[in-house]
This record gives C-alpha cells, sequence and structure tokens, in this order.
C-alpha cells in the first residue's frame, strides 16, 4: 500500500510539473510574438512614411488599421492606438477637413473605446475646439451628429448603466429609468441646438452648420414618430414618452424657426436660410399629420412666420404651412439657379405621416 502511494504521489508531481518540451514551446512562443511586434512596429514606420507622402491613399489607411489589429499583445495595441489618436489631431491641425485622417481617428477611439480609454465627452470637446477654430468643419459637426445619433437611439441598457451610476441608491430598471434615457439625450440636443443657433447668427451664408441644424430637427422629429409608433404597439418593455418627444420636438422647431425668421429679415438672400425654413415647415406638416392619426393632442400652439395662429382651424393652418412652403420653393429657385429643379412648388397633395 505504501509503494501504491508513493507512485501516485510521483505521477501527480510529474503531471502537474511542466515538461521541457512545454517550456520550450512557451519560449518559442513568445519569441514569435516579439518577433511579429517588431516587424508590425517596422511595418507601422513605413506606413508613415507612406501616409506623408500620399496622406489620401485609401490603401494606405486600411493597411495601417489591419496592422494595428495584428498586435498580438492587446496592451501594446492600446499605447499604439493611444499615440496614434495623438497623430490624427496633430495631423488635424495642419489639413483640418482630411476626411481620410477623420474616418481613421473614428476608427482609432471606436477602439479606444473598447478598451475604456475614449469617452463621448472627449471627442465633444474635441470636435468644439475644431469647430471653434473654423465653424465651416463638416467632419467635426458630422462627429458630434454621431454621438447625437447615438444618445437618440440608446438602449434601456445604457439607460440603466448612467442611473446607476450618477443615483444613490441606484434605481431598478423600469419606465422612471426610459424617461431618464431621454433626458440624458434631451439635454445633450438642447445644448447643441443653443450652440448651432450661434453659429447660424455668425455666417448665415455657410451650410455646413444649416445642415447640423437640419440633422437635429429631423432627429427629433423622428424620435417623435417612433415614439407615436411604440406607444400604439402592444410591448412589455417601457416606451419613450409621446409628450417628451413632442415637446424637445417643438423645443428645436422653435429655436430654429425664430432664428430664421429673424435671419431672414436682416439677409432675405440667404438661401441656406429659406432652406432650413422650407424644412421646418415640411416636418411640421408630416409630424401634425402623424399626432392627427394617432389621436395626439398637439401640446402648443402652432407657429407660422413667427405668428401664433392657433386660434385658427387645424385646415387653415395647414393651408398656411403650405402658403409659406411656397413661398420658400420660390426663393430657393430664385437664389440657387444651378439647381432650381430640386424644389419643386408645393401643392395640394397630402404629407406623409411616416418618417
Amino acid at each position: 500500500a505504501p509503494s501504491d502511494v508513493t507512485s501516485a504521489t510521483n505521477a501527480e508531481a510529474t503531471s502537474a510539473a511542466p515538461s521541457v518540451s512545454d517550456a520550450s514551446a512557451a519560449a518559442a512562443n513568445a519569441a514569435t510574438a516579439q518577433r511579429i511586434q517588431a516587424d508590425l512596429i517596422s511595418e507601422l514606420e513605413f506606413s508613415t512614411a507612406v501616409l506623408k507622402k500620399e496622406y489620401k491613399s485609401y490603401c494606405a489607411w486600411l493597411h495601417r488599421k489591419w496592422i494595428i489589429t495584428s498586435f498580438p499583445n492587446p496592451a501594446i495595441a492600446q499605447k499604439v492606438l493611444t499615440k496614434e489618436n495623438a497623430k490624427c489631431e496633430e495631423l488635424l491641425k495642419a489639413d483640418e477637413r482630411n476626411f481620410h485622417a477623420w474616418g481613421y481617428r473614428r476608427w482609432v477611439t471606436d477602439m479606444l473605446r473598447q478598451a475604456g480609454a475614449f469617452n463621448d465627452e472627449m471627442e465633444m470637446t474635441f470636435t468644439l475646439g475644431k469647430i471653434e477654430q473654423n465653424f465651416s468643419n463638416y467632419s467635426a459637426w458630422h462627429n458630434r451628429a454621431l454621438i447625437i445619433s447615438k444618445l437618440m437611439v440608446a438602449t434601456r441598457e445604457a439607460a440603466d448603466v448612467v442611473v446607476a451610476a450618477t443615483e444613490s441608491p441606484p434605481v431598478p430598471p423600469s419606465a422612471t429609468n426610459a424617461a431618464r434615457d431621454e433626458g440624458v439625450a434631451a439635454r445633450h440636443v438642447q445644448a447643441e441646438v443653443d450652440y448651432v443657433v450661434k453659429a447660424l447668427y455668425c455666417d448665415p451664408f455657410d451650410q455646413s452648420a444649416w445642415f447640423y441644424a437640419e440633422f437635429l430637427l429631423s432627429a427629433t422629429a423622428q424620435a417623435f414618430l417612433r415614439s407615436l409608433q411604440d406607444a400604439a404597439a402592444p410591448h412589455a418593455g417601457p416606451s419613450p414618452s409621446p409628450q417628451r418627444s413632442q415637446q424637445l420636438y417643438w423645443h428645436v422647431q422653435d429655436a430654429f424657426m425664430n432664428a430664421a425668421t429673424e435671419l431672414l429679415s436682416m439677409e432675405p438672400e440667404a438661401k441656406w436660410v429659406w432652406w432650413l425654413k422650407r424644412q421646418l415647415l415640411q416636418w411640421k406638416l408630416r409630424t401634425r399629420a402623424a399626432a392627427k392619426e394617432a389621436n395626439l393632442a398637439v401640446l402648443r400652439p402652432t407657429f407660422v412666420t413667427g405668428a401664433m395662429i392657433s386660434a385658427l382651424s387645424p385646415e387653415v393652418q395647414e393651408r398656411e404651412i403650405r402658403r409659406d412652403m411656397v413661398e420658400c420653393d420660390a426663393a430657393l429657385r430664385r437664389l440657387d439657379v444651378m439647381h432650381p429643379a430640386i424644389y419643386p412648388l408645393v401643392s395640394s397633395a397630402a404629407p406623409a405621416a411616416g418618417p
């Protein structure tokens, strides 16, 4: 019996101890990883040299992504990504409209987000600085739009994380969290609206800020329309409130309509002011039709050309809106002589209710 115990003990010790072949394999793997890392670093330096000569090469940027994703050590890859972000920011100082660098930087920051080394607030700060240097920076506006879009469609799980991180005691998942999810997006949207209105006044003839304003308008209008659809559809989970979504949408409508009305009194030849006003009116028709179909009362008076006409019947209000749209189309056809066909005069055709 003792000999059996001794044999078993020796067998366990032998199986537990790493064999010489295992140690050799581990050493070989480590050496291989080091060689791969050295080769990738060398390839990254070569890629840098290529991009210095031709920084608008799609394949060069794509190859650079492959290099970084090929690093066997995640910690080394994260350090490389951090340096890449800094290099992109330096490159954008030299050429702020280099959309190749902007696109690559979006990929870099997305990778850093996954590692917890970057967040949306950092991106908003960076793009704000770029816009303040030159508010005609389309890529900076676009990056802000991506973040706002993500907030607008944030999942309920994301809202729960926000609540758990900011409140004590944490609130369990519920309809309350759904409302707070909307509140986070609403605060960001309202801040963006206030900021972009200032940019509109800086130069009414520059289209970049007007495009961003139209994005905020369409995003909030579509969110309102989706909330109507969600409220009508049977489901188990909490849904966004149509009233809250409508309030946010009307906040955007009012802010931009007031700005457009005032700017047209000062700059009647500014094409982009007429363009946004037409978008505002078009969305007003579509959301009114959807709210009517859902039997949802409009929460605030309707404004047309700066005058409150809530005392008028809905039919008269719609005619007034269409009359203003005709005026916008006429102005756009006159001011944009190169593209008159894209501004067909509106008629009595019924507006679509869907997004």
